[in-house]
């Protein structure tokens, strides 16, 4: 009769079950904008519910932002949970960036508080920016995930393609991976499975990615429905033009017909429209200054809205928000259970504004 031994658990195994435990893994991912009156920032993620019962008890204002499109079913869904969960806990004011006109219209049809404010202004512009010393070794750069809704297949006839790359493990789909090495074999590969370095088969760093993209001549996003996508702000603050194909979700919102071409879906229009913005020679920093400048349009929109809320709310002087804390780095941030509940103690235990 054989024994078998049972399998003792490794200290990264315990570790990890240990902090799971004790709330201290981040689960959370949210930007605090003001503690007095709460005002945070998130996303449509799992999370969002948890977030929401954890602060069930503060008052709170809270902006939303979309990542895929609001015109997809299950996207409105999503919307509709957070009315109906504003409808129960009137406390809970909660505002949703809309990326473009078109995704406002669905949220205003469904009357759903909405601004006009895409999250792509939440971009570092210092990171991403024109480096001249650079050389250009490439037509092209396509930064998407390796999954089949970014469609790599339309880039098979771009010639000097490079191609960087990042992995969700949950949703990896081997089998577009391998084919699209197939399709894009002549592809220089960045990063990734098939990165010729064993030391670039990894997620890069953003000062990392914007290295590869400034030495690029042109941007490629090739989904037909998406969020905001930020590759698109990323190329064009890198000063790169763009070809997309027609979309939805709202990662138009930044594009012009000057430093943008919307092809047709097939790899020889993807193509052609490769070679006709690299005929143009376009200055980067046209194309920067340009998305600075609708950039600036929406952050207006998003501080006036901030600004709104706090004109309209008591507010502890001694606690003035940083001026855009939104537009700053490290903004969005992963928290743990510790650290929302730190926050719930802080709002509660210390005593509040002034009269």
């Amino acid at each position: 009769m054989r024994i078998h031994a049972k399998k003792l658990p490794t200290w990264r195994g315990l570790k990890f079950s240990l902090s799971h435990r004790l709330g201290l893994r981040p689960r959370y991912e949210f930007g605090v904008i003001s503690r007095r009156p709460l005002i945070l920032y998130t996303h449509y993620a799992p999370s969002l519910w948890e977030l929401l019962s954890d602060l069930v008890s503060l008052e709170l204002d809270l902006f939303v932002g979309c990542r895929w499109s609001l015109e997809v079913e299950d996207q409105r869904e999503i919307a509709l949970r957070i009315q109906r969960w504003m409808a129960r806990h009137p406390h809970h004011r909660i505002t949703h960036l809309a990326p473009s006109e078109t995704e406002a219209a669905v949220l205003h049809r469904l009357k759903i508080p909405a601004i006009l404010c895409s999250k792509n202004c939440l971009v570092d512009e210092s990171i991403f920016r024109p480096r001249p010393e650079q050389p250009k070794l490439h037509r092209a750069v396509y930064d998407a995930r390796l999954t089949p809704f970014k469609r790599h297949e339309l880039a098979r006839k771009v010639r000097d393609l490079a191609l960087v790359t990042y992995d969700i493990p949950l949703h990896r789909d081997q089998s577009y991976i391998d084919r699209t090495r197939e399709l894009l074999a002549h592809a220089t590969w960045l990063n990734g499975p098939f990165a010729p370095d064993p030391a670039d088969r990894r997620k890069l760093t953003l000062d990392e990615v914007a290295l590869h993209l400034v030495r690029a001549r042109v941007g490629l996003i090739l989904s037909a429905v998406e969020g905001q996508n930020n590759a698109s702000i990323q190329y064009l603050l890198c000063g790169l033009p763009v070809v997309t194909t027609r979309n939805r979700g709202g990662r138009d919102t930044f594009f012009t017909p000057e430093h943008v071409i919307w092809a047709d879906d097939t790899p020889e229009a993807v193509a052609d429209a490769v070679d006709e913005l690299v005929s143009r020679d376009i200055d980067p920093a046209a194309v920067r200054a340009n998305a600075l400048r609708m950039i600036d349009q929406h952050r207006s929109v998003w501080r006036g809205a901030v600004e709104a809320i706090l004109a309209g709310r008591p507010r502890d002087r001694r606690e003035e928000p940083s001026p855009d804390p939104m537009f700053k780095p490290g903004f969005m941030t992963w928290r743990s259970p510790v650290e929302v509940l730190r926050l719930k103690l802080d709002l509660r235990l210390r005593p509040g504004p002034a009269p």
